[in-house]
């Protein structure tokens, strides 16, 4: 069986991890925010669930953490299952460098290939919102512009804001309404430092890794 974290630090909070059976009512996760607990199921109707399959249910239950820490609550479950399964996609298939200046060559997402190009052309323009990146889905790239002075956590931190806009694009289910909300909101710093300080991201891509070589 795979090992998780017995702790999760969100924002100024830290959960307790707690692996065992599903619920009653037949649920593989649980989010207690008062309690500061995450349950994940490791087993469902007597079976032994699949490493990975834990690993989605524990992303799912800490993107309900940074939703109550950091957004108020606001993300409902229906949004909280999208953003857990596009995302837990995303971080299988891509080892983000989260922690390094370094950005990543290409990021692989849904059969597509993004070139990471940086420092961009002078005609790109950035994003307004950020002046950070820009991303053409049309010919696959996602441009990225920044200083050599810039800290770690800025570079990385928007470079997450970024995939989590493309992401969100390429799943398909998420309304242009949700994609606004999410992507305007501060969850994508709430994201990056749980994934960071947590080392969810590593734990991800390592495990699927493993598997498939």
């Amino acid at each position: 069986m795979i090992k998780l974290p017995k702790k999760i630090k969100v924002g100024g909070a830290v959960y307790k991890v707690n692996l065992g059976k599903e619920t009653e009512n037949g649920y593989v996760g649980y989010h207690d925010y008062h309690n500061q607990i995450i349950k994940v199921a490791t087993t469902h109707t007597g079976d032994t669930r699949h490493n990975l399959m834990i690993l989605e249910t524990l992303l799912h239950e800490v993107i309900h953490a940074i939703s109550a820490i950091w957004l108020e609550d606001k993300l409902s479950e229906k949004v909280v299952t999208k953003l857990s399964t596009a995302l837990f996609f995303l971080l299988t298939q891509n080892n983000l460098m989260l922690r390094e200046i370094k950005l990543p060559k290409k990021i692989k997402y849904g059969g597509f290939i993004y070139d990471i190009v940086s420092p961009p052309p002078k005609e790109i323009e950035m994003d307004e919102d950020s002046f950070f990146s820009t991303t053409n889905d049309a010919i696959c790239r996602i441009y990225v512009k920044y200083s050599d002075s810039d800290a770690p956590f800025y570079i990385k931190s928007l470079f997450m804001k970024t995939l989590l806009k493309m992401v969100m694009r390429l799943h398909g289910s998420f309304s242009d309404e949700e994609v606004e909300n999410i992507y305007s909101s501060c969850f994508y710093q709430g994201l990056y430092q749980v994934l960071v300080d947590n080392n969810i991201d590593t734990l991800i891509y390592n495990e699927y890794n493993k598997k498939v070589r």
